[in-house]
């Protein structure tokens, strides 16, 4: 007699190694799983990601389950804008230092990218976490996503 395979992951929900996680920082898309792009002038940024979902053997997204990329950076910076489906706090138009960014519902995932304006010309950093609220028994990757890049006037 067989016994059925566990149905997302072998592991218990919550944080996983980012090549176990069922939601999981991209690499494809970006070797530090997070990008900061600075503008050449008027001290404009954007910090894009791209988070994708897996399982094997394959089960659906867990139901209401809401992604969150927390971003940190290195010096305040004002929001200018966010991706289509993303819910920023605070609020575009808002100067802080660690934002908080929602995709409900998590689904399959998908790519963030918010574009700032920082406050001082020189080095910024972007420190990216992932989490998954209500995410039924799905995991999502534990490591930190890091990426810099030189603001100018």
């Amino acid at each position: 007699m067989s016994t059925a395979a566990p149905a997302i992951a072998a592991s218990e929900p919550g944080p996983a190694p980012n090549d176990e996680a069922n939601y999981y920082w991209n690499v494809a898309a970006n070797a530090h799983f997070i990008t900061v792009a600075a503008a050449e002038s008027h001290l404009q940024f954007q910090v894009s990601a791209q988070v994708s979902y897996r399982a094997d053997p394959w089960v659906p997204p867990p139901d209401g389950a809401t992604l969150q990329i927390v971003i940190d950076l290195s010096q305040p910076a004002q929001l200018s804008s966010v991706g289509a489906g993303w819910v920023a706090s605070p609020a575009t138009g808002t100067t802080a230092s660690t934002f908080t960014f929602s995709l409900t519902p998590a689904s399959q995932g998908g790519g963030l990218s918010a574009t700032f304006f920082g406050t001082e010309a020189g080095e910024l950093t972007a420190h990216g976490t992932m989490s998954v609220l209500e995410p039924g028994e799905a995991t999502w990757a534990q490591e930190p996503a890091i990426d810099s890049g030189t603001l100018k006037d």
